[in-house]
């Protein structure tokens, strides 16, 4: 198991909160290391404690789910491209 010293830029990455991205530094590492962490089905003591720890606020206010903006549809229709 991995030892957590720091966990930083911690976000929601969907709107349930069932998935954490942050920055983790584990006292094996030299550095922050992209971290994702799910809520459940991760088979790793550490992820499940990475999300536990960074979910409660013990390293500030995790972000907030911020939506994808919605693509442009610049796609010709059947009938669009018909006229091509």
């Amino acid at each position: 198991m991995y030892t957590i010293e720091q966990i930083k830029n911690a976000a929601w990455m969907n709107a349930e909160h069932t998935l954490i991205e942050c920055e983790v530094k584990f006292a094996e590492a030299d550095q922050f290391l992209p971290f994702g962490a799910p809520i459940e089905g991760d088979q790793y003591a550490h992820t499940k404690e990475v999300f536990d720890r960074a979910s409660s606020g013990e390293f500030g206010e995790v972000a907030e789910y911020v939506a994808p903006p919605e693509p442009e549809n610049n796609q010709p229709t059947v009938q669009g491209a018909q006229t091509l």
